[in-house]
């Protein structure tokens, strides 16, 4: 009998420009290009007429102000505005300021952003994941502050804590008021909400001659809260 030669698996290999070099695609890429659904049934009653709705949700920051945050910090790239040692610094109280922090997050650079009091917590849980924070406009003033000073020009930041305003109403009701209250008031050292009147205060303060020698400095009007959380001892006065 002949020996019979092994027979040896056939395997192909694809091209190398046609292996993809990385999976996937990067969040900012996601952004636009979402998908048209069919309204059939609002369509039902005009003949003729087909219904489509821009499913805008899918953009990869939840929503359609992704598409214009996107253009924005593109132009800023493309004309030296935004790059190296520079932060976005933007007024929002809504999806642009989410859809800015996501940008920021996938490009890699710092983003700042200025809110009501009145955000929902929901919106600043999203917006501190992405890892915008308060930070950047701290950094932000000590620098001009550095600019400024030999122009006889001041900056200072004033960082309040937890001030009785109508927010509060907002996420209790009378009967939770006071068990809400007590509880947010546990890790203020004073052990009390800041007034208003407290905020105003410091602020004429640091626009007066009397803090004329006050510069580049964050000026916290919290209660003492940032002093316990840093690692001061916690101190409440007496009941």
């Amino acid at each position: 009998m002949q020996p019979v030669a092994p027979k040896t698996a056939q395997v192909s290999v694809p091209a190398a420009d046609a292996i993809p070099k990385r999976l996937g695609v990067r969040s900012i890429e996601r952004v636009g290009n979402t998908p048209l659904l069919r309204l059939e049934r609002i369509a039902n009653g005009f003949p003729n007429i087909e219904l489509l709705g821009k499913a805008e949700w899918l953009n990869p920051g939840g929503s359609v102000k992704d598409r214009a945050a996107k253009n924005i910090v593109r132009k800023a790239q493309a004309a030296g505005q935004l790059g190296p040692g520079k932060i976005l610094l933007d007024s929002t109280s809504g999806n642009t300021g989410i859809a800015f922090a996501m940008i920021g997050a996938a490009e890699g650079f710092p983003v700042t952003l200025c809110m009501p009091e009145n955000v929902s917590v929901e919106r600043k849980r999203i917006l501190h994941a992405y890892g915008a924070s308060k930070a950047g406009l701290v950094g932000l003033a000590k620098c001009l502050a550095s600019e400024l000073s030999t122009r006889g020009i001041r900056v200072n930041v004033l960082s309040p804590g937890n001030i009785r305003t109508p927010f509060w109403r907002t996420i209790a009701s009378d009967e939770q008021m006071e068990a809400v209250l007590d509880y947010a008031t546990q890790s203020i050292p004073l052990a009390r909400l800041g007034e208003p009147e407290e905020i105003a205060n410091a602020v004429l303060f640091l626009c007066s001659d009397e803090s004329s020698y006050v510069h580049g400095t964050q000026l916290y009007v919290d209660g003492g809260i940032t002093g316990a959380m840093m690692g001061a001892p916690a101190y409440r006065m007496p009941a």
